[in-house]
């Protein structure tokens, strides 16, 4: 079954890499930042060329390589599932983490596809899904972080919201905030992210 022993080391070596290099931990790429995305990776995104995706996925396409000329046997299906590996294996190990060891912002995590603004005039209505994951409360400030057309990241809200979480449980947290300076702006977006922050961490999620 197995051709090159070196080959397959080479190649399991290459694939672990790319795990670490993914795990959404202790922040998650930006959603909605890829203008150009391949499978796994984001190539490009507002603010230019994304070079460490590019040598990702080059590094991809070599491992695949060394992994199917390592192999004698049921190739197709071995390759299959080492590349399903490397694209589930990262989230369920942060989750893993967040339901044993973590702590504080570390256990909270953000539902982006349940998560929504809402912007009419200097009025701004968000709709923001987190869960703590952990056996303690948590508590901390949140913004809405985001990315213009342009590539200039900033916060969409005047003023960080205090955000309380109740162990193990699911919240919806609602924020209304009114804008100090005039907005001429009204719209709906589902696609943004946020940015937590404790006494001791930030997250950008």
């Amino acid at each position: 079954m197995i051709r090159n022993k070196w080959l397959l080391m080479g190649s399991v070596f290459i694939f672990i890499l790319l795990i670490i290099y993914r795990l959404p931990y202790p922040n998650t790429r930006f959603i909605g930042s890829g203008s150009s995305d391949l499978f796994l990776f984001n190539l490009s995104s507002r603010t230019g060329v994304e070079l460490m995706e590019w040598i990702s996925l080059i590094l991809f396409v070599i491992a695949i390589v060394l992994f199917v000329r390592s192999l004698t046997d049921h190739r197709a299906v071995l390759t299959v599932l080492m590349v399903i590996t490397v694209g589930w294996l990262p989230m369920k190990v942060v989750e893993l983490y967040q339901f044993t060891f973590a702590t504080g912002v570390d256990a909270v995590s953000y539902n982006d596809e349940e998560s929504s603004c809402t912007f009419d005039g200097r009025d701004t209505m968000c709709e923001v899904e987190l869960k703590n994951h952990s056996s303690n409360e948590v508590e901390f400030l949140l913004n809405i972080h985001d990315i213009d057309y342009e590539g200039n990241e900033g916060f969409l809200l005047d003023e960080w919201e205090h955000i309380q979480l109740k162990p193990r449980s699911t919240h919806m947290i609602e924020i209304n905030q009114t804008s100090s300076e005039d907005v001429d702006m009204s719209g709906y977006t589902n696609s943004f992210n946020i940015q937590i922050r404790d006494d001791d961490k930030e997250r950008d999620l």
